[in-house]
């Protein structure tokens, strides 16, 4: 996600977003790794919903996050006050929530972990 957030920085700094929220719309499946793996300002946010609201109406959209559903509002727009309600925040969370299908891995081992070689399996050895 922070590739996706920084693409779509460069592009509105060149007057290009519509072209990449064209772009993005055009895929039957798009999927967002990290997603909201840092808390998002309300700029990122507006960007956010524009992307969300142009992949929505078309295809389908994987959120691959390490943070439960329930804390995903307050990383969204996260420069307001604690007690206060976010359109933006809702406004996205509208467009995923209402239509998803949730699929929890659990486990404590990170999967580059599980999925590592070893040395003995990449071959290198210590020796040279």
């Amino acid at each position: 996600m922070p590739d996706l957030m920084n693409e779509y920085a460069v592009a509105k700094s060149l007057n290009t977003q519509n072209k990449v929220k064209k772009a993005y719309a055009r895929f039957d499946l798009l999927i967002i790794d990290e997603w909201l793996l840092r808390p998002l300002p309300e700029s990122e946010a507006y960007d956010l919903l524009e992307l969300i609201d142009a992949c929505s109406q078309k295809g389908a959209l994987i959120l691959c996050t390490q943070y439960d559903v329930d804390d995903w509002y307050y990383r969204i727009d996260c420069d307001r006050a604690e007690d206060e309600s976010s359109a933006v925040a809702e406004g996205i969370l509208d467009r995923i929530i209402n239509n998803k299908y949730s699929i929890e891995v659990k486990g404590r081992i990170s999967m580059r972990k599980r999925h590592a070689f070893s040395d003995e399996e990449s071959g290198v050895s210590d020796n040279g």
